[in-house]
């Protein structure tokens, strides 16, 4: 599998945004929007210090201790939204996906 840091790239396993099922673009925006804000916003913040997105605290610590780390911060990045304003909530929710992605992207690097 192809993996990145940033979405200025080439399509993965065949994604064109202009040709994908239209169906789908609600889904592709979301997927996109948790991204930038990664790798743009809230991530670049606080987390990054520079460094790619496979080398910043969220993987590290999955060293330590493995993917329930990821899975346990979405969990709660989900929990929380269910008690804030929509548009704070809208922010956890997208933290969450970027969690669930960091453990899937983990798992894909440590594969055998």
């Amino acid at each position: 599998m192809k993996l990145h840091n940033d979405f200025s790239h080439d399509p993965i396993d065949g994604y064109n945004p202009d040709k994908s099922e239209p169906d789908y673009g609600a889904l592709y925006d979301i997927l996109h929007e948790a991204g930038l804000r990664a790798s743009e916003s809230k991530g670049k913040e606080r987390h990054s210090n520079g460094k790619a997105f496979t080398s910043q605290p969220l993987f590290t610590i999955q060293d330590a201790v493995g993917t329930g780390f990821p899975l346990g911060q979405a969990l709660k990045k989900i929990q929380e939204s269910q008690r804030l304003a929509p548009s704070q909530a809208r922010r956890e929710l997208l933290d969450s996906i970027v969690y669930i992605a960091s453990a899937i992207i983990y798992e894909d690097m440590n594969q055998d």
